[in-house]
């Protein structure tokens, strides 16, 4: 592909918060401007689009990438075009080495998505950089989901374990099915981690951990989460904690009160079951 038919899309996000700093992080911000760089994708058709460095710009490129079927890559230090796609370098085995990438050119359909490293990033031949597009935002009222959050006794929070959206679904149904039922006295809420909300399974509000709120409930039972730092930082001043994860080495089974190793989505459905039952 000759390079000046190359279209590149550059956007950055004024306010985006630094790896070095999560607390204030992934607040929903993205939902604000996921629909117009979608729609600026769709009307540019860009084959690749380069973002700053900050969390919240890394956020948008994997969550677009993840949409549209394309390649994603964080923290690039250089890129260049060459006769058959992109030549892109980015640190790994923990930053101490520097690896090369190469990456077909890509449909203008899903175009491929990169993050600068933080120091910068080289612009090599073949690529002609148009000025980029500075997004601004103002920080909005804390939603109702989130204040739920943290009123309520109980949590049901589902991670990436629960496989897809529609199972993330079911979970908000149990839910809801919880609260409606007349006779279990309970009112519950729905969170969930940071990749799981990535996925579009749960809206940002309902994003627990560094990333999100912290809750301290007198119950939490999360669904197929593994239990990283960041997520058991915001969950660590509940009184009980259960979780169910297939996995018999998670790592949340460590700080909980009861573990169960079961397929997440089983168990769901069981308590579903048994709500019905008790109807």
């Amino acid at each position: 592909m000759d390079g000046n038919k190359t279209v590149v899309l550059v956007f950055s996000i004024s306010d985006s918060v630094s790896d070095k700093d999560y607390s204030g992080a992934g607040k929903g911000k993205t939902e604000k401007w996921l629909p117009l760089l979608r729609n600026l994708i769709e009307k540019m058709q860009p084959h690749l689009v380069l973002t700053g460095s900050g969390l919240d710009e890394k956020e948008c490129s994997v969550r677009l990438a993840l949409e549209m079927h394309s390649v994603c890559a964080l923290d690039i230090n250089a890129i260049r075009q060459t006769e058959s796609g992109f030549i892109i370098k980015r640190p790994v085995q923990g930053l101490q080495l520097e690896a090369e990438f190469s990456c077909p050119f890509p449909s203008p359909a899903s175009p491929c998505f990169f993050t600068m490293a933080q120091g910068g990033c080289n612009i090599g031949e073949g690529i002609n950089l148009p000025a980029p597009l500075v997004i601004h935002y103002e920080e909005p009222p804390a939603t109702a989901v989130a204040e739920s959050l943290i009123d309520k006794d109980i949590i049901f929070a589902g991670g990436r374990g629960l496989g897809k959206k529609e199972n993330a679904t079911a979970l908000s149904g149990l839910v809801k099915n919880l609260n409606e039922s007349t006779h279990i006295n309970v009112d519950c809420a729905v969170g969930a981690s940071r990749p799981a909300v990535w996925n579009g399974w749960f809206p940002p509000s309902a994003m627990i951990g560094l990333s999100g709120i912290s809750v301290r409930p007198k119950l939490i039972v999360t669904f197929g989460i593994s239990g990283c730092a960041p997520f058991m930082h915001g969950i660590e001043k509940s009184e009980k904690i259960i979780s169910v994860n297939s996995d018999a080495d998670a790592a949340i089974f460590a700080s909980s009160d009861i573990g169960l190793c079961a397929d997440a989505n089983e168990v769901i459905r069981l308590l579903h079951t048994k709500i019905e039952e008790e109807q």
